[in-house]
């Protein structure tokens, strides 16, 4: 399909292809090494509180 612009052409539609194919592209690429679950730091050294963000001390 041409789209013109005072009779003149101006942009031409073409069909797009097929979308990438997203899901398992990375696959074999990536490798996991050790646990990526748990946290990297002990729990008891977060201090992600309100409290804390808003300057105040730890109770």
């Amino acid at each position: 399909m041409l789209i013109t612009k005072r009779g003149k052409p101006y942009i031409r539609l073409i069909l797009a292809g097929r979308a990438p194919k997203f899901i398992g592209r990375l696959k074999g690429k990536i490798k996991i090494v050790g646990d990526i679950v748990s946290p990297i730091t002990p729990l008891e050294d977060w201090t992600g509180d309100l409290d804390n963000l808003e300057g105040k001390s730890p109770k």
